[in-house]
Formats: structure tokens, sequence, C-alpha cells
């Protein structure tokens, strides 16, 4: 069969155009810095809370003089214009993380966050009333976790398979799981562990269960997670074991994801209130097999490492590292590691900006199919800022 000049032709536009759209789509790796809001502050994290299929920033702020003065706030700002939503204000809002999730199953993400003080260790969640948000946000009291610590760290997820989000917190001296009754009513399971902050979920042993990740060891989801107590394993126990007699002890970030990707879980630690510590993920074949089971790569020393996050942010396939400094270092960064040979075993060390920031939330802002950051400029210090990756098309 011939084929025409005018067919050859034709087709040699079509993969022209293609390969000129495909080139375009795909630019540099840089971050664009915005400013959302000049007065908000504290930690975030993103989510889509007015369902309109595009994330937005949540904003959890201290009461003044720690949680004890009530004039904190709880805030949510809308893509894409920023639009403010009070969701609680002049509140004693206190302690380290919000989540955004639907607890109650309605269509609408929730927020569960943490109130309280140095001595009051309150676990919180508000109900995303949904529509235009003039309709207040009931808030329901979880627990006082404790008198001797604020709340540390939350993450939610359906721990026990019964089709409910369940809520685990951390404290200074306690790690406790709140299963979800049916009622609204929620089941504790509490446990005391080391000290002091760092938490995270995963399936670290890929038995198809969420496990605890806490600083340098991890509990495993049992049988019967209401009730069972969680076999602690060992990971590194430099992350629990750093004592220099200061509060900053035992501090880290923590994230679980698949860093080689052989399709296995990884654990990855940074030391997030001194400085002079290298960011490690560590890799096992054998998770329950204690402390000598795990392998680890040093990644690079990221000083008073608050912030870590993992995510392709190159878009080539692979999981990157973002990790940034708390504002009482001299020369603050906010740093991109690039895995390099898809193995975490070569990284390439990015600075993406010169300013501190405070427990990152990462996200695909503007569903433009590239990962964002937002931070504040610290725990209790504005701006709100967003630092948007125009990898793709620009935006």
């Amino acid at each position: 069969m011939k084929t025409s000049f005018s067919t050859v032709f034709f087709i040699f536009i079509i993969i022209s155009l293609l390969y000129g759209c495909i080139s375009q789509s795909k630019r540099p790796l840089e971050f664009v810095p915005e400013i959302i809001d000049n007065d908000a502050k504290g930690r975030t994290a993103i989510g889509d809370m007015d369902m309109d299929d595009y994330p937005d920033i949540v904003v959890h702020t201290w009461g003044t003089e720690r949680g004890i003065i009530s004039d904190g706030t709880l805030t949510v700002f809308l893509y894409p214009g920023w639009r403010k939503i009070e969701v609680r204000k002049n509140a004693d809002f206190f302690g380290d993380d919000v989540i955004i999730y639907d607890i109650n199953h309605d269509g609408f993400n929730d927020l569960v966050t943490c109130r309280g003080s140095d001595y009051s260790a309150q676990l919180w969640w508000y109900e995303n009333p949904g529509g235009d948000f003039k309709d207040p946000w009931p808030e329901r009291m979880i627990a006082l976790i404790e008198e001797e610590s604020e709340v540390k760290d939350i993450a939610v997820y359906d721990m026990d398979d019964d089709g409910l989000g369940d809520i685990v917190a951390r404290t200074k001296h306690y790690t406790v799981i709140y299963f979800q009754e049916t009622d609204n009513g929620w089941e504790e399971n509490r446990m005391k562990t080391t000290q002091r902050e760092g938490m995270t979920i995963g399936d670290v042993d890929d038995d198809g269960d969420y496990d605890i990740v806490l600083n340098g060891y991890w509990l495993e989801n049992p049988d019967k997670p209401r009730e069972s107590a969680w076999q602690k394993y060992i990971i590194d126990d430099m992350w629990y074991t750093d004592t220099t007699g200061g509060w900053q002890d035992f501090s880290v970030r923590v994230v679980v994801e698949d860093i080689d990707g052989d399709n296995e879980t990884d654990v990855v630690f940074s030391q997030s209130e001194k400085p002079d510590y290298p960011i490690i993920w560590y890799k096992s074949t054998n998770p329950s097999g204690g402390e000598g089971s795990w392998v680890q790569h040093e990644v690079g020393v990221v000083h008073y490492c608050h912030s870590l996050e993992v995510a392709d942010f190159d878009l080539d396939g692979d999981m990157d590292i973002v990790a940034g400094t708390l504002s009482r270092l001299d020369n603050p960064e906010l740093i991109l590691f690039l895995n390099l040979d898809e193995s975490g075993t070569t990284w390439a060390r990015t600075r993406i900006d010169t300013l501190p920031v405070y427990k990152i939330a990462v996200g695909d802002i503007d569903n433009d199919g590239d990962f964002d950051i937002t931070s504040s400029y610290n725990w209790e210090t504005p701006p709100l800022r967003l630092w948007r990756n125009v990898i793709v098309d620009g935006r």
C-alpha cells in the first residue's frame, strides 16, 4: 500500500505538535514564593475544605503565652483567592498539629487539632458545616490526654479496618489511639512511650495495616488493635538516646515512604530541635528484627530540621525530600534533596529559599500535577507563605 506525501506530512505535524506540548509542559524545577496572608502564623495543613476539588490551606495559631490566653485561632484559606474562613477564634489553641480528615463521613473534610497549654494536652475536632461556611463549625473535645505535656503530633486513619477514621496522638509521655465508635464516641488505647516528639503512621511491615512510627522505633499494629499492646521495635536508638539534658532531646520529624522504589516501606528521620544532625532514611527487609536489621542512608545535614516531607517534586518518578530549618538558625534554609539515582543513595542538594519554616505542609495547591509547599515563618510568627512549584506549565 502506498502512503501519500500529504499523509506522511500530516503525521509529522501531529508528532511535532505533541512533542512541543510535552516539552513545554515540564519546565526546569523552580519554586516561586508568594505571601498568602501577612498575619497568619502557626502550623499548616493542605486539603480541600470547600469540596471544589482544589486544596486549601488550614492554619492553627496558638493562644498568647503558649495557649494560656484564649486568643488563638483556627483558620482556613480557600484557594484560589485565599478567602479567609474563621473556624474558631478566641480559644486556647496550643500544641503542634492540625489534620484534615472527614471524621463523620458526610462528604466534607473536618479538622482534628489540639488546644490547651504546656500542661494540658487536649484533642479536639471541628465539624465542617459545608455550604458557604456561614454556619458555625461544631466543636467537640475528644480527650484530655495528660496534664504534663501539650499534644505534639496527630494522625488520622482507619487503624482497625472498621471503616471509621481513628485518631492517633502523641504527647511527651504517651501515644494514644482513639478508635471511633459508630455513635461518634471514642475508645482509647493508651501506651506509655519514650519522650519526646515526632510521629507518623504507615504500613512499616507491609502487612496491610498501619503501624505507628515514633522517634527511632515503631509500634506494630496487632490483630486486636483496640485492646492489645502494640509491640515496640527499634529502628535506631540514636533518636531517643541523644541526651544532653535539654528539652531539645529526643525530638524528630519522621516520614514513612518508599524512597528507593522497591515497593517496600522506608522510614526517614531528622532531628527537629538540634543542629549538626543528618537526615537519614532507613531500609529493612525485616522491620521487626530490631536495630541491626535496618540499613541507614545519610542524605545530608540540616540544622534544626523541624520540617521534613517526601514527594516527587521534579516529576521524574522517584521520591525527593524537602527539609527546612527553624528561625533560631542564623542562616536558615528551605532545602530540596533530589533523588538522582532512583535508589536514594545519591542526592543533589538545592536551596529553595533562605527563610526559616515550621512544620511545612506539601500538596498540589493549584492541581497542575506538581507539589507545592506552605509554611509560616515559625510557630508564632507570620507571614504565611506558599512556594509554588512551576515545573508544570509555569503555574
